[in-house]
């Protein structure tokens, strides 16, 4: 029988960051150097190193009954190591087994436990259960019941590492945010060009600074080409003016357009220069098409005036590989781009899980198939939840 380990963990008051470790980032920025005025822009810096340890613990009770069924094993999904076993149980046993100070950069911060039953029906009894936590938080799990043969949960720990916190300097002012578990720095930043039809060069002073010891670890100055703003309307962009005497038409570029803009960054149709007989109405109606300038793609990720809702079916899912580990172990959707662009103020994400099937161990045991939708942005993950 396995011998029960109990230990205790004592916790510094949040925001106490004494003696953390700080993470490495690059001094090289990843983003595009050019984007669209007063479209989002993500400023991008990798993660390079993370010194730091995770600490939590897998904790539950055996059951009331036929707990010598009962084993579990706790594993790294980064480095693949077996980091914890426990059982065969006791009836009615406690258990507390912490993982304490593991090597983030070794083992990472995911982890599954994976919890087996000898006979194949799970945990009876009364109080049976299993769950790992940092802190007072419940971080994975909880598995109860009548699992089967075998059930697993897989979770995400926070990292012992100091946060950092990201300075950019715009045009408008500076900008900051506070990265946390040695994530990558993917930050929105929006930047203007007050211009129609040039576009400007933004340089962007940006810093890193560890807050446990106030060092700055990365920094540089980043140059992006900010295309100009779109217009809305075409007096943004041209005047055009008849002349009775002349009987002709007269094109006016306004703001920062130029003549040389004529033809590329705008067209006009009919072009007035063709339009020189009309001494007795000087009536016509000109249309004013903006294509932006050179290669830019503004107009296409720009967004209509007003809001729009995207709906959009995607069938099949590929086969792909998840945060948690493993070739081939998910069903990758992409959303496809709606095409007009814009700032979206809401998403609701429907799955509809159909034309699917896996070897679930327990399959023929009621309540034993579940799974787990987790939803990760830019590496954090924002939803996690386990549907049985």
């Amino acid at each position: 029988m396995k011998t029960l380990v109990y230990a205790f963990l004592m916790l510094l008051p949040f925001g106490n960051l004494m003696g953390q470790n700080c993470p490495g980032y690059a001094n090289v920025v990843t983003s595009p150097n050019v984007t669209c005025s007063n479209q989002p822009y993500l400023f991008e810096v990798n993660n390079t190193s993370c010194n730091g340890t995770v600490t939590f613990a897998v904790r539950g009770n055996y059951g009331s009954l036929d707990a010598n069924e009962i084993t579990w094993t706790l594993t790294s999904v980064q480095s693949g190591a077996t980091l914890a076993t426990g059982g065969p149980g006791t009836n009615g046993t406690i258990f507390n087994v912490f993982a304490t100070n593991l090597n983030a950069a070794i083992h990472g911060n995911v982890f599954t436990v994976t919890i087996y039953d000898s006979f194949g029906d799970g945990f009876n009894g009364v109080g049976g259960q299993i769950y790992a936590t940092q802190g007072t938080t419940t971080i994975g799990g909880p598995i109860t019941g009548n699992f089967g043969s075998q059930a697993s949960f897989t979770f995400i720990a926070n990292i012992n590492i100091s946060p950092v916190t990201v300075s950019v300097t715009t045009p408008s002012g500076v900008v900051t945010s506070v990265v946390s578990n040695c994530n990558d720095i993917s930050m929105p930043l929006t930047l203007t060009n007050p211009n129609y039809c040039t576009p400007i060069v933004v340089n962007l002073p940006w810093s890193v600074t560890c807050n446990s010891t106030s060092a700055i670890i990365a920094s540089g100055t980043y140059a992006v080409t900010v295309n100009p703003t779109i217009p809305t309307s075409a007096a943004n962009l041209v005047q055009v003016n008849y002349n009775p005497v002349s009987c002709t038409w007269t094109t006016v570029p306004q703001n920062d357009c130029i003549a040389a803009n004529i033809g590329s960054t705008f067209t006009i149709t009919p072009n007035p220069a063709t339009l020189n007989t009309q001494c007795s109405a000087g009536n016509q109606v000109f249309s004013v098409a903006y294509n932006g300038p050179g290669t830019s793609n503004c107009c296409a990720t720009g967004g209509p005036p007003v809001n729009i809702t995207y709906t959009n079916t995607v069938s099949p899912a590929m086969v792909g590989t998840s945060p948690f580990g493993g070739n081939n172990s998910a069903a990758v959707i992409t959303i496809p781009p709606n095409g007009t662009g814009g700032n979206a103020s809401s998403l609701s994400l429907n799955l509809n899980m159909t034309g699917y099937c896996f070897d679930q161990p327990g399959a023929n045991t009621p309540g034993a198939t579940s799974y787990w939708v987790s939803i990760f942005h830019n590496g954090t993950l924002v939803y996690d939840q386990q549907s049985a």
